[in-house]
């Protein structure tokens, strides 16, 4: 999973009743979390929304020339965008 640094401080400063830090899933924990800074932090429609990409990244190819830099997806349903996150 990788998202922008705004989302990533936000999940991992949620804290329960009691100021305990929120426990992810077990499904969530089996992730591998990459944080980027070339993700936009106001990627959504609205105002303040959020998009994070989650799949498998050896999907991903990447390649460069001398002077250019490209990617593409080898198989497209590796990957999915979920957009419109709002951190409150």
């Amino acid at each position: 999973m990788t998202f922008p640094v705004g989302l990533w401080t936000a999940i991992n400063s949620l804290q329960g009743t009691l100021t305990n830090p929120m426990q992810a899933p077990r499904a969530y924990e089996q992730l591998t979390e990459d944080v980027s800074g070339f993700e936009p932090a106001n990627g959504g429609v609205g105002a303040d929304e959020i998009s994070a990409a989650i799949g498998e990244f050896s999907a991903l190819t990447a390649g460069r020339a001398w002077c250019r830099f490209g990617a593409y997806l080898s198989r497209p349903d590796a990957i999915a965008v979920m957009r419109g996150i709002i951190v409150a």
